[in-house]
């Protein structure tokens, strides 16, 4: 896929791709669990290609617990932010709907309800041994593009903003992406750190920068409709926080 760059000056030229090579984030899931929860696309027609849906970003999730803060080519995540641009609604009234786009490939999502961890990345079980899952909803793969979408997003914030979603419903896509699941909190929230080279579970090990959850960044915003409120989601968004573990769990 090529990235859209003309809309964009030359230091907005982002390609956030897979995570680098030597990263373990893998969750296995079984053929039979996975379509057995999941009406998909199939037949002899072979692959289909993903559904194109309009949503904002922040009623995306991720599927991961870590992102770096780099994409593949080297680029920073922070930069990307500021390369979104508002294509759409700009001069509509207060409350109406703006269209952004992003100068890296659209998103890619999933509909599926992961498995839910505990504070180790333990799948969590019920009382009859069963693995339990959390709420179904939509789920990227491209967890680093929603963290600069969401980021985005959150700075216009209350206004609503929609991106182009690209839904993955052919069912060897699917099962490929879900094998790189491994959110810990039903995709609410990412971890942006460092990779030291021990794995990207290393987050326990409180070398975590920052830690992104768009509902916590709008809260402390205060009231949607106080002159006030933009300017401290437009702060939340442009620090990239809502702080750090050892600071949540005070």
């Amino acid at each position: 896929r090529k990235a859209r760059l003309r809309a964009f000056p030359p230091s907005c030229g982002f390609f956030g791709g897979s995570p680098a090579a030597g990263m373990p984030n893998i969750e296995v899931i079984s053929a039979a669990d996975a379509f057995g929860k999941l009406a998909l696309d199939s037949g002899p027609q072979g692959p289909q290609p993903p559904k194109v849906v309009w949503v904002s970003p922040l009623d995306v999730n991720f599927s991961q617990n870590v992102i770096y803060p780099k994409f593949t080519d080297g680029r920073s995540v922070d930069d990307a932010v500021g390369c979104i641009k508002v294509v759409a609604g700009e001069d509509s009234d207060k409350d109406g709907e703006l269209t952004l786009e992003a100068p890296f490939p659209t998103v890619e999502a999933v509909h599926w309800a992961p498995k839910l961890r505990d504070g180790e990345g333990r799948p969590i079980e019920d009382k009859q041994g069963a693995q339990r899952r959390g709420t179904e909803g939509l789920f990227t793969v491209d967890n680093r593009r929603l963290y600069v979408l969401q980021r985005a997003a959150v700075a216009r914030w209350p206004r609503r903003c929609r991106v182009a979603i690209h839904v993955v419903v052919d069912r060897a896509e699917v099962l490929r992406h879900l094998k790189k699941f491994r959110t810990r909190t039903n995709g609410l929230s990412i971890s942006i750190t460092e990779w030291n080279g021990v794995g990207r579970d290393n987050a326990k090990d409180f070398s975590v920068l920052r830690v992104w959850d768009w509902r916590s960044a709008v809260a402390g915003a205060g009231d949607p409709s106080s002159g006030s409120a933009s300017g401290a989601a437009a702060a939340a968004a442009d620090s990239g926080s809502c702080g750090c573990w050892e600071d949540l769990d005070n």
